[in-house]
């Protein structure tokens, strides 16, 4: 191996090393769904207090998710502290305006908690089984720091494209830190924010790289990825 070859292959270890310790940090930072004790209750109380899971919109696009996995529909009625339980449509279905795009993304990672509580549960310890118990918060709590953390990579690639790694480097950060991104990270993780911004940051970067082609197949990547997007928060319309 050349010595440039070598200089590129430990760039590569490095930045994959760099990589996950920053992946791992961020899960020692968030507090999975689920808050310590030792939080006290007279701290930031109110509709969007710290100590607040599901507090409203999230309980909308985790609907999805859990009601066609266990009960095979779209009925909303039985979902635990779900916002708009009380508000019927003309169908008798209750009410949700949230979009379904969150639940794809986080399918994989719901999977895995399901199996988890399978086999607490088959070990004898009392978790229940059906959505609403720790393996599942987890779950869907590792799943948006997952995304959060792709995004940013796919972020800081597209614009060390245009500029210096370190002030791409620099902006990313200023994104994610200087912006209510932070909050949904690690508090309001169930909301779809995280799953958003991963597909704008990959809606982007394929931009920027299939701008040129005249290719249909790469038109129709684009397509697909702005429907997902706008699946995922329908405002996205208005903006791309």
């Amino acid at each position: 191996m050349t010595g440039r070859g070598q200089e590129c292959s430990m760039t590569q270890r490095n930045n994959l090393i760099l990589g996950g310790t920053l992946f791992f940090a961020f899960l020692l930072l968030t507090p999975l769904g689920i808050f310590n004790n030792w939080i006290p209750p007279d701290i930031h109380k109110g509709y969007y207090s710290v100590t607040t899971i599901d507090g409203g919109d999230d309980t909308g696009y985790y609907a999805f998710l859990r009601s066609v996995f266990f009960d095979g529909d779209l009925d909303f009625f039985n979902e635990l502290h779900y916002a708009h339980s009380e508000k019927f449509m003309p169908t008798g279905y209750v009410f949700n305006n949230w979009q379904m795009g969150q639940a794809l993304l986080f399918l994989p990672f719901f999977i895995v908690g399901h199996l988890l509580a399978l086999l607490y549960q088959e070990l004898g310890y009392p978790v229940l089984v059906g959505g609403y118990s720790a393996p599942y918060y987890i779950a869907t709590a590792v799943a948006s720091v997952t995304f959060l953390f792709a995004g940013l990579i796919l972020v800081f690639k597209t614009l060390h494209s245009f500029v210096d790694k370190r002030f791409a480097m620099l902006v990313t950060l200023s994104i994610w830190l200087a912006s209510p991104l932070i909050y949904f990270s690690f508090i309001r993780q169930r909301m779809a924010h995280t799953t958003e911004f991963f597909l704008a940051a990959v809606l982007i970067f394929a931009w920027v790289h299939f701008r040129s082609s005249r290719d249909p197949v790469r038109h129709a990547v684009l397509g697909a990825l702005l429907g997902f997007l706008c699946m995922t928060r329908v405002v996205n319309i208005a903006f791309f």
